[in-house]
C-alpha cells in the first residue's frame, strides 16, 4: 500500500539577483499543498486536474525528481525519507515512473536492449543470461512480440505506441511496488491509446501493483482508475472511488471537469455549471477557497474560510473539500460523461 502524507512542494517565485527588487521576494508557489491519499496494492488512483495545478509535481516529488518542502510516502509502511537515507537504490527500485513524452524520455543513441538493461544493471545485476531472460520477459508483456526481434532497434525503428511500451517495460523490469504514470497517453494517436490503458490494467493486476495515473482527461479515468483525486490550485478537492465521484460529484469544480468531456450527441444538453474566469495568481492565492473567484455557488464563507475534506453524502470513502456540498443543484447522471 502507498500511503502519501502531507506532502507540500513550495518553490521560490524569483531567485539570483532579481529577486533583490522584486516585489514577489520571500513569496513561494505552493505547487503542493498538503496532498495526503492512499492506494491499495492492486489499485489505480487517477490524479486530475488542470494543466498547472501541481499533478505532475506531486509525481515528480513521489519520485525523488524533485526534493519535497515536507511531507513523506509511505511504502508498505516503510518510510520514503527513511529509505531514501538508508538505501537509495532500494527506494528506486521499489518506485518507477513512465513519463509523458515517449520520444524525449529514451535515448535515441540507445538500442532496447540497452535501454531495458541500465535499470538491471545499476541494481547490481551483472549476469547476461538473465539479463537477456529478463528483457525478453518484459517485452513479450508489455506487448512487444516476437521479443528477440526489437532487442536491437534503436527508438527510431519503433512507432509512438511502440516506444511507450518500452518505456513502460523499462519501469517495470524491476518489478516495482509503485508506478506513477504521468500522461501516458496524452501524445499517442487515439487508436493506440485504448491499447495502452488495456495494457496498465493488465499489468496493476498481474504485477500486483499499485499505480498513480496522472491524466487532465477524466474520459479515460472511468476505464481504468478505482479512485479519482481532482487537484487544483496545488491542493486535492475531491477523492473517492471512480463512481461516486464521476455520478455524484460533492464538488464544483468536479461538476465542471465532468461536464467538460466531449459527448458525441449535440442533442444532449450539458448539465453542471460552467467554469467561468481564469485561474487565481498562484503567487497570491485567494483568501478562503482557493476555487470561489470561478465557483457559480460562492458565498461569503466561500471567501472567508478555507474548506476541508468531508464526507459526500454520508460515505465516508467519498470526500469534497467544499462548504456547499450538501446544497449544490441535482446533477444529471445521464448527460454521457464516460466516453
Amino acid at each position: 500500500m502507498i500511503d502519501v502524507i502531507d506532502l507540500k512542494k513550495y518553490f521560490p517565485v524569483v531567485s539570483g539577483i532579481r529577486s533583490l527588487f522584486s516585489r514577489s521576494r520571500g513569496k513561494v508557489v505552493k505547487a503542493v499543498d498538503s496532498v495526503s491519499f492512499q492506494i491499495e496494492t492492486g489499485q489505480v488512483l487517477g490524479l486530475v486536474g488542470e494543466s498547472g495545478c501541481g499533478k505532475s509535481t506531486t509525481g515528480r516529488v513521489l519520485l525523488d525528481l524533485e526534493q519535497p518542502t515536507s511531507g513523506d510516502i509511505l511504502i508498505n509502511g516503510e518510510s520514503g525519507r527513511a529509505l531514501k537515507k538508508k538505501n537509495r537504490k532500494t527506494y528506486y527500485r521499489r518506485i518507477q515512473m513512465i513519463f509523458q513524452d515517449p520520444y524525449g524520455s529514451i535515448n535515441p543513441q540507445h538500442n532496447v536492449a540497452s535501454i531495458l538493461s541500465r535499470p538491471l544493471m545499476y541494481q547490481g545485476i551483472r549476469d547476461k543470461t538473465i539479463i537477456r531472460d529478463k528483457m525478453l520477459e518484459t517485452l513479450d508483456r508489455v506487448g512487444l512480440s516476437p521479443p528477440e526481434a526489437f532487442l536491437e532497434k534503436y527508438p527510431h525503428l519503433l512507432s509512438g505506441g511502440q516506444r511507450q511500451r518500452l518505456c513502460i517495460g523499462r519501469a517495470i523490469i524491476l518489478e516495482p511496488e509503485f508506478l506513477v504514470a504521468d500522461e501516458p497517453i496524452s501524445m499517442l494517436d487515439v487508436s493506440i491509446k485504448s491499447g495502452i490503458i488495456i495494457l496498465l490494467k493488465r499489468l496493476v493486476r498481474e504485477q500486483n501493483l499499485s499505480l498513480l495515473y496522472i491524466t487532465h482527461d477524466l474520459a479515460t479515468v472511468g476505464h481504468l482508475c478505482d479512485k479519482i483525486a481532482i487537484m487544483y490550485m496545488g491542493r486535492i478537492v475531491e477523492i473517492g472511488p471512480t463512481d461516486d465521484v464521476l455520478d455524484r460529484p460533492g464538488h464544483p469544480y468536479t461538476r465542471a471537469l465532468i461536464s467538460s468531456i466531449p459527448i458525441p450527441d449535440p442533442s444532449i444538453t450539458r448539465s453542471g455549471a460552467p467554469i467561468s474566469g481564469a485561474i487565481s495568481d498562484p503567487v497570491n492565492l485567494p483568501s478562503g477557497c482557493r476555487f470561489h473567484p470561478r465557483c457559480p455557488y460562492a458565498e461569503n464563507l466561500c471567501r472567508q474560510r478555507e474548506p476541508v475534506s468531508a464526507a459526500v453524502k454520508d460515505n465516508p470513502e467519498h470526500g469534497a473539500a467544499c462548504f456547499l456540498t450538501d446544497k449544490l443543484p441535482g446533477f444529471d447522471l445521464t448527460k454521457g460523461h464516460r466516453c
